[in-house]
């Protein structure tokens, strides 16, 4: 009896760590097996905190002008205003590891231009996390985004490509440039 009891209790325990991974994996986060690093955002400013928030649920990742009006995406902003932080190393560091994949993107790409040995094991350990699960566009809700890619934007198409090409474009540099242009864009934006 007291074996049986046992059991139940495992199983229990099994079954709501599933549903919490199942939870995360779902809204497109980040699931590790490993425990996460606590990043306390109160510690930021307004604005760092409306910006770490920001990155932390982006729903695409796009680095330049985008849409009709050719304007710099929220969430480009956004990690402009995080990267002038005092805590802004920490807090790419936190979202590369629990953002949803977009906004670890970011994480990512922040990381390149503020430290590069950061960078480098940050890129390797969201290289090994689980592809992001299917789901639905972020914007389009009809259009499906398949399983291991991100939503992107360039310009004025939406679309989806793997996260690992994106990672291996952050790693060459490729977004560099053009997020420098986009720095006035932000300061203006506070």
């Amino acid at each position: 009896m007291k074996l049986n009891l046992i059991f139940l209790v495992c199983i229990f325990a099994l079954n709501a760590c599933s549903i919490q991974i199942q939870q995360k994996s779902q809204s497109g986060a980040s699931v590790q097996g490993q425990q996460k690093s606590q990043f306390d955002a109160s510690i930021l400013s307004e604005t760092g905190r409306k910006s770490y928030e920001k990155l932390l649920n982006a729903g695409i990742f796009s680095i330049g002008k985008v849409g009709e009006g050719g304007d710099t995406s929220e969430e480009e902003l956004a990690l402009h205003l995080l990267s002038k932080e005092k805590q802004a190393i920490e807090a790419l560091v936190t979202l590369a590891d629990q953002a949803t994949s977009e906004g670890a993107l970011y994480a990512l790409l922040g990381l390149r231009l503020k430290d590069t040995n950061l960078f480098k094991s940050a890129v390797e350990k969201y290289k090994s996390l689980p592809e992001p699960p299917e789901r639905n566009d972020a914007i389009v809700k009809e259009i499906k985004i398949p399983k291991g890619y991100v939503q992107t934007q360039s310009g004025c198409k939406i679309g989806a490509e793997e996260r690992l090409k994106i990672v291996a474009q952050i790693e060459a540099g490729v977004f560099d440039e053009t997020f420098k242009l986009s720095e006035d864009e932000a300061a203006n934006s506070k």
